[in-house]
């Protein structure tokens, strides 16, 4: 981690991005290179907290390691304020959870764009072996021109590696209880699987314009999640028999029964929509 005051005062904030229960995101100018950049540091409540320090370092680690398009790429890790500070690729845009309430309907073509890109991300994470453990639409940010990047890796999970910084991975991982995996709402260790459940959730969302369960009571969420079988998106909307086919597939119960890995996911997306 750099501490040069230099590689600090370079960096002169615009505004505030994001506000979370840890962190606080802000678009920043990098001066010293002439570019915009997105900023994550620990808010005040936890700027001392050694956890918390830890596993933004972590986060920038593993994020670090991917280099896709399709995934916000961290540049640098600094020392702020005697804090860890990720330096961060910038995107003007909004996230899809903004899109979806802003424009409810897509396209066919926006749809087919939205799927494909998020998979090829996806399928770069994990040829890392790394699981990301929380995708959700507010996750996936949306440039202007319609390019996709997956952000957080918060709860990202190395599944074959040291531990590095002293991390010690926690019991549990969570992720936004609407579109948590079976395995994650009964605390068993994520596996790529994991990240396919959610996405099959993205994409039922997607192409049907709702979730296929729904409630403001988290624990009832997790019940829903492990036990009741969603309504079969074709009954909901009109989408290609594969497409709904591959969704069904995304979102069984069993880890095991649904495609290994967002390669195999990739390959049964593209014949799909080339056919």
């Amino acid at each position: 981690m750099k501490t040069d005051s230099d590689e600090i005062s370079q960096f002169h904030i615009i505004r505030m991005l994001a506000n979370g229960v840890t962190t606080v995101i802000y678009e920043a100018t990098d001066q010293k290179r002439e570019r915009k950049v997105a900023l994550k540091v620990l808010n005040d409540e936890h700027r001392e907290d050694r956890y918390q320090q830890q596993k933004i370092i972590h986060e920038a680690y593993l994020q670090s390691r991917i280099r896709d398009p399709h995934v916000v790429q961290v540049y640098d890790l600094i020392d702020r304020e005697n804090s860890p500070c990720m330096v961060m690729e910038y995107v003007e845009g909004e996230n899809l959870w903004q899109t979806y309430h802003r424009k409810p309907e897509f396209t066919d073509s926006v749809k087919q764009s939205i799927a494909l890109q998020l998979v090829s991300g996806v399928r770069s994470i994990h040829a890392m072996d790394i699981v990301h453990c929380d995708l959700k639409p507010l996750n996936l940010l949306l440039s202007s021109g319609g390019n996709l990047k997956i952000i957080d890796f918060g709860e990202a999970f190395a599944l074959e590696s040291t531990e590095d910084s002293g991390w010690q991975k926690p019991e549990v991982v969570w992720a936004s209880p609407l579109y948590m995996s079976p395995e994650q709402c009964s605390g068993e260790q994520p596996v790529k699987a994991t990240d396919i459940y959610s996405i099959g959730i993205i994409l039922y969302q997607l192409y049907t314009g709702q979730l296929p369960f729904y409630s403001e009571d988290p624990e009832e969420m997790l019940d829903f999640h492990c036990n009741r079988v969603p309504q079969p998106p074709h009954e909901i909307a009109d989408l290609p028999d594969d497409i709904d086919r591959i969704i069904g597939e995304c979102i069984r119960k069993n880890p095991q029964e649904r495609y290994r890995d967002a390669g195999e996911l990739f390959i049964a997306l593209t014949k799909a929509y080339h056919q």
